[in-house]
């Protein structure tokens, strides 16, 4: 394994400091004087002829960024706190994995509607397959894309996958009939962190590609969604699906969406205010709070109680948000919230998949609603 030292301009450069221990002396002098250097692993494809910083070989590209891949110097192991990104890296790393995260959702909110369909609606039943086809094979390129791309956080965070996501595939692929691709599962946890450059010409083509498709196929399916809710409102259409379910489906298409076109036209996701973030998915929490309330057996007196509890409480951060001059007390609390609300949807994955508790709930939606919480708590703790 070596070493890669990247030099930023002294306008751009904030000091980063060494975690953990490392064998010095033999280290490049960027790596002993650590600021205003980083360090990543390389490949051996990397490597060069001297660690003493007179010869050091770099590609075109390297060349230009300024970038020097260090080779074999003896250094252990070393750690480094996250540099700022250049903007092509911003727009390729979060695309990715905004793909990686609502990609998926898209998919199982398609087999979800597809699920909930009598046979009475076998065109709206198929219009939904090809929706949830659709995304498999967009999370597929995306896949792809990011192996050494994305953030350890992201990857670390629960909201790709989580550790009951493979079983929720295969029991919901059992109980619904529905076949769900779950080699995209099985690749998902094989992705490692960034350690990649990421701003070759051909990569961030793909990319383009790749959110391009996303918005047309955003545009279908929140159509799609959308002539759903307005046949269930007019009583036209009989599904499983609450239409407030309906609704916030296509409302987290939307903030997908938003977030694609805001990549393609600024080259980066220049977030919202940290308060209309926090208003979407406290939002968002609530209505599942709701869900499951709705979806649980009569007899689970207990567990609706605590459902209806989070959504109640929600309902009051959402109130006090609107209401607060600061929003720092309101997004801890938010936090807080969230954090327990997770607990209790990952108790709830672990009784559904093991039949312990009598639902109308799927094992993958609640697997689906528990990744979203892990998203919300990372947005929150950045």
């Amino acid at each position: 394994m070596g070493y890669a030292c990247d030099r930023y301009a002294d306008s751009m450069a904030s000091p980063n400091f060494l975690k953990g221990s490392a064998n010095l002396e033999r280290a490049p002098r960027c790596v002993q004087e650590a600021a205003p250097y980083k360090v990543l692993p390389v490949t051996p494809s990397r490597l060069v002829e001297s660690i003493e910083g007179t010869e050091l070989d770099c590609d075109a590209e390297a060349h230009h960024t300024g970038r020097l891949y260090i080779g074999w110097f003896g250094v252990s192991y070393v750690e480094m706190e996250e540099m700022p990104m250049y903007p092509s890296e911003q727009y390729v790393i979060f695309s990715l994995e905004l793909h990686l995260f609502f990609a998926r959702i898209m998919k199982e909110h398609a087999l979800f509607l597809m699920a909930g369909f009598p046979p009475a609606n076998p065109d709206f039943s198929k219009t939904a397959k090809k929706y949830k086809c659709d995304f498999e094979e967009l999370l597929s390129r995306a896949i792809t894309l990011s192996d050494g791309v994305i953030r350890r956080k992201v990857l670390n965070s629960g909201e790709i996958v989580t550790p009951f996501t493979p079983m929720a595939e295969q029991q919901t692929e059992h109980l619904t009939g529905i076949e769900i691709n779950r080699t995209l599962t099985t690749r998902e946890n094989l992705l490692r962190p960034g350690a990649q450059t990421v701003r070759s010409r051909e990569r961030i083509q793909k990319v383009r590609a790749l959110n391009q498709d996303a918005l047309r196929l955003l545009d279908g399916l929140i159509s799609f969604q959308e002539q759903i809710l307005s046949c269930v409102l007019s009583c036209q259409m009989f599904t499983m699906n609450y239409p407030l379910l309906i609704e916030h489906i296509t409302r987290e298409a939307k903030l997908y969406r938003e977030y694609v076109h805001r990549l393609e036209k600024n080259g980066n996701l220049d977030p919202q205010a940290m308060g209309q973030l926090e208003q979407f998915w406290n939002q968002i929490m609530m209505e599942h709070a709701l869900f499951i309330r709705g979806l649980l057996d009569p007899t689970e007196n207990e567990l609706i109680e605590t459902a209806g509890s989070f959504a109640d409480d929600y309902a009051a951060l959402l109130s006090r948000a609107r209401a607060a001059s600061d929003q720092t007390l309101v997004r801890k609390e938010a936090l807080a919230e969230t954090q327990k609300f997770r607990a209790f949807k990952t108790a709830g994955v672990k009784g559904i998949e093991g039949c312990k508790i009598r639902s109308l709930i799927l094992p993958l939606l609640a697997d689906h609603v528990l990744r979203e919480a892990n998203h919300y708590i990372r947005l929150l703790s950045e």
